[in-house]
C-alpha cells in the first residue's frame, strides 16, 4: 500500500459488522441514508478489507455481495461499488479482458494498465486473468493486437523489468541514451528492450543522459516523427510514465472529464486503482496543472451517489 494513497485500512475493522450493514442497506428501500452507509463502508476500507467483507457476507448470508450490489444499485454507482470488491489483480484482469475482447481493441486501456504496474502486479493480474477467463493474457494480446504494439505489450507482460529502484548505472545510461539518439524502425527491438527491461530509476537516468547528449532533439517529437498510430501513442505514454507517473494519470483524468460527456470507465478505473497507491500525488499534480482541484472536476462531471462515492475516495 502506497504512502500517498487516500484510502487507508480501517483501524477498528470488523468485517462481520460491515457485512451486516451492507446486507441491511442493500435489502431495504433505496434511500439516501442507505446509499450513504454503503459509501461510508466501501470508501473507508482498504482493498484487502473489502475482500474480507465479501467473504464474510457470503459466510453469514450465503449470498454473493457483488451480485447483491448489482441487483440493488444502478448505473455508474453500481459499477464503481462492484469494482471496489475485486482485488486489484482481478480488477486489472477484468479491465484488460474488456479492452481486448470488445468490438474494438482499446489500446489506450491496455497501455494505461500494463505500463503503470510493477512486475509483481503484472504477475498477479496474469494469474487472475487465467483463473477468470481460462486463457492466458499473452494469448489474447497475441490474437487481438498486431505489429510493434503487440511486441511491446508482450515484452511488458513477460515481467522482465528490473525491480531494483535503488541503483543506477552511469555506463548503462550512456549506452542506452546513445541507442535512443538513433531511434528508428530499424532498431525498434533495441528501443523496446530498454523500455521494457530497465528499472524506472534507470530509465530516468537514461533520459537525463539523452537530454544532455541531445539537448535540441526532444524525444517525444522524435518518436512522433519515426512511428505512427497506437504504437507511437504507447511509446509516448511510456515516456510520460517514466518522467512522472502521477502526471500521466493527471492527463488521463483530465481527458476523461474534458468537454461534453464523461469517460466514466477511465475515471472510475483510475480512482479505484490509485486510491491506495498515489492518489494524493495525483491530486497535488492535478491542482498544479489545471488550477482547479480534482474534486471540483469530479463534482462538475458526475452526479448522485456515484459522485459521492468518488469524492469520498478522493477527499480523504
Amino acid at each position: 500500500m502506497g504512502e500517498q494513497g487516500t484510502v487507508k485500512p480501517c483501524k477498528h475493522f470488523n468485517p462481520e459488522r460491515d457485512a451486516g450493514l451492507l446486507y441491511g442497506n442493500l435489502r431495504g428501500l433505496a434511500s439516501d441514508s442507505s446509499y450513504s452507509a454503503i459509501i461510508n463502508i466501501l470508501s473507508k476500507r482498504s482493498s484487502a478489507q473489502r475482500v474480507e467483507i465479501l467473504f464474510g457476507y457470503h459466510a453469514m448470508y450465503g449470498r454473493d455481495l457483488i451480485q447483491d450490489i448489482k441487483s440493488g444499485l444502478s448505473g455508474d454507482f453500481q459499477q464503481t461499488a462492484a469494482s471496489m470488491l475485486l482485488t486489484p489483480a482481478e480488477y486489472d484482469a477484468t479491465s484488460l479482458y474488456k479492452a481486448l475482447k470488445g468490438l474494438k481493441i482499446e489500446a489506450r486501456v491496455l497501455v494505461e494498465i500494463l505500463l503503470t504496474r510493477s512486475a509483481e502486479e503484472i504477475k498477479c493480474m496474469k494469474e487472475s486473468y487465467s483463473v477468470k477467463y481460462h486463457r492466458s493474457l499473452e494469448t489474447d494480446i497475441e490474437q487481438s493486437c498486431s505489429g510493434n504494439l503487440k511486441t511491446f505489450l508482450l515484452k511488458i507482460v513477460a515481467e522482465v523489468r528490473d525491480g531494483d529502484e535503488t541503483r543506477t548505472s552511469a555506463d548503462i545510461s550512456k549506452r542506452d541514451a546513445t541507442v535512443l539518439k538513433e531511434i528508428s524502425h530499424a532498431n525498434v527491438d533495441n528501443l523496446l528492450d530498454i523500455l521494457c527491461k530497465r528499472s524506472y530509476s534507470q530509465l530516468n537516468a537514461i533520459l537525463e543522459c539523452y537530454h544532455a547528449l541531445s539537448p535540441d532533439c526532444d524525444i517525444q517529437k522524435k518518436i512522433s516523427s519515426e512511428f505512427h498510430g497506437e504504437f507511437k501513442d504507447a511509446l509516448k505514454s511510456q515516456l510520460k510514465v517514466i518522467e512522472s507517473k502521477p502526471q500521466f494519470f493527471v492527463e488521463k483524468l483530465y481527458r476523461s472529464m474534458k468537454g461534453v460527456g464523461t469517460d466514466d470507465e477511465t475515471l472510475m478505473r483510475i480512482i479505484i486503482t490509485r486510491c491506495e497507491v498515489d492518489l494524493r500525488d495525483i491530486k497535488t499534480s492535478f491542482q498544479a496543472t489545471h488550477g482547479k482541484s480534482l474534486s471540483k472536476f469530479i463534482e462538475g462531471d458526475t452526479s448522485g451517489s456515484y459522485r459521492k462515492l468518488l469524492l469520498a475516495i478522493v477527499d480523504q
